[in-house]
């Protein structure tokens, strides 16, 4: 099913990195919001222009929502202020742990986003970590996914796990498929595993101070992933570093930032995959003897011309301890992973990834069965080879 939103997408977009900077908190009633916690059905409105840096100019945002204290199975839609809410989700949580998902949301004309939660109560924290405008900034350049660093090997990086606010700065341009020069962000996909304890992991450009933000929560004995856009720091490295108990990190580039590459238009959320009822693929869960060629370039949902998608990818009915890797059709799996799946868990993770043959991506669960559920949030287009309006 198509989902409602705004009649068209926004205009081609270039992006801005902010330090990250919190923006509402309802454990606090910070930003504008109630100090209390989301009630049932209720619709939180965010105010993401003119504030944290975001200028009037924006038309999408990007900004990390985490889902605290729910008091029972839930999910948060995240969609432009003022709109017509969609049949699409951003993150599923429940009881006992926060759970955050990075969101590239068009942003309401009003200068909003809204956050929509669907059953009992829970606490809502938005960080915004940059912006994309027409008025100038930094363009998109998708790379096939490589692995950066993983703590557990020492690849990348030196090996062992990270303690308690113990930093640790890692080499980005010249790795991964990022260039040594020239690119000013990475979007990555970080990944905790193995942690002794509960905690978070904030990631931030080496040199700086760190941001008062995280990009990752977790409990001990979790595996927890998130997709992190982060600035280059000094010597274009990244610095990550949190609280709490030892744990490993792990990352896998798909992209990055710099003065040539492709343009956003972020487009009101849309459903294209739901293998629970046969929407975009057969009625039937992946895993290891099925995986999906999801055809996304001139599906409706984006056009011919799309070079790389935004794409908010959630699991559910896991059979078994396992994970989902997304990359561009016909391609070889690349060894990366975007979700890491347990029993009877929900969960999602925002993908973003260049488009391969016959303008598809590869959905793959080579150890377990589970359903998956797409939901487009915008695409990435050449300008210069024309950009393509994509009415919805």
């Amino acid at each position: 099913s198509v989902a409602p939103g705004p009649a068209t997408v926004t205009e081609p977009s270039e992006f801005t990195p902010l330090t990250p900077k919190r923006v509402c908190d309802t454990r606090i009633g910070s930003g504008g919001v109630p100090k209390r916690k989301m009630r049932r059905e209720e619709r939180m409105r965010v105010k993401v222009r003119d504030v944290a840096g975001v200028p009037n100019s924006a038309t999408a945002v990007v900004a990390n929502v985490t889902a605290v204290e729910a008091s029972e199975n839930m999910f948060f839609t995240v969609y432009p202020g003022s709109t017509a809410r969609p049949l699409t989700s951003n993150i599923n949580g429940g009881p006992g742990r926060p759970v955050p998902n990075l969101v590239v949301m068009a942003i309401g004309e009003d200068g909003y986003i809204d956050v929509f939660n669907s059953h009992g109560e829970t606490h809502c924290i938005v960080d915004v970590f940059g912006y994309f405008s027409k008025d100038g900034g930094d363009r998109f350049a998708p790379v096939d996914p490589a692995r950066l660093f993983d703590t557990r090997s020492g690849q990348g990086t030196r090996r062992g796990k990270l303690g308690h606010f113990q930093p640790l700065d890692i080499q980005v341009a010249g790795n991964a498929g990022v260039p040594k020069s020239g690119a000013t962000a990475v979007v990555m996909n970080l990944t905790v595993t193995e942690p002794e304890a509960p905690g978070h992991v904030t990631v931030g450009p080496a040199g700086g101070n760190m941001p008062d933000t995280s990009n990752v929560n977790f409990y001990a004995n979790d595996t927890v992933p998130n997709l992190t856009i982060c600035k280059l720091g000094t010597g274009g490295k990244i610095t990550v570093n949190g609280a709490g108990g030892n744990r490993h990190v792990l990352a896998d580039v798909f992209g990055y930032f710099t003065s040539n590459g492709d343009k956003l238009r972020a487009s009101p959320p849309r459903r294209v995959l739901d293998t629970r009822i046969g929407v975009g693929s057969e009625q039937r869960p992946i895993g290891p003897t099925r995986q999906i060629e999801l055809v996304l370039a001139g599906s409706g949902a984006v056009p011919p011309t799309a070079t790389a998608v935004v794409m908010n990818v959630t699991a559910t009915e896991v059979a078994r301890p396992s994970f989902v890797s997304v990359w561009p059709a016909g391609e070889s799996n690349p060894g990366t992973s975007n979700l890491h799946l347990m029993p009877g868990q929900t969960i999602a993770n925002l993908v973003i990834c260049r488009i391969g043959e016959g303008g598809a991506l590869t959905i793959a669960n080579e150890l377990s069965e589970c359903e998956v559920i797409a939901d487009v949030l915008g695409y990435f287009v050449d300008e210069d080879t024309g950009s393509g309006g994509c009415p919805v």
